[in-house]
């Protein structure tokens, strides 16, 4: 099953990620019916934009996946991440 997502964490993404030309995205490959897919792997990918991170996986995961998977893609967030707040960082800014 796949991680539930944080909304918080797609805000504080979205804001980190904001202004860096590479981001990491987050790549969520699924097959099978859509309640209980029998194939569900999350990769991490760098790239300008989700169809590069999504092309990266593809290319690099040859033989891993089935063919007809899925992919869904979006920037990965801070906390999946496993980055803590230090004192000087502020997402706000």
């Amino acid at each position: 099953m796949l991680d539930p997502i944080y909304f918080s964490d797609i805000a504080a993404a979205a804001a980190y990620w904001r202004d860096r030309p590479w981001k990491k995205w987050r790549v969520d490959v699924t097959a099978g019916p859509d309640r209980r897919p029998s194939f569900a792997r999350t990769f991490y990918a760098a790239g300008r934009d989700c169809g590069a991170a999504e092309r990266a996986v593809r290319a690099n995961t040859v033989g891993l996946i089935p063919r007809r998977a899925r992919f869904s893609v979006r920037l990965a967030g801070p906390r999946e991440l496993g980055c803590v707040a230090t004192r000087g960082d502020s997402l706000a800014s």
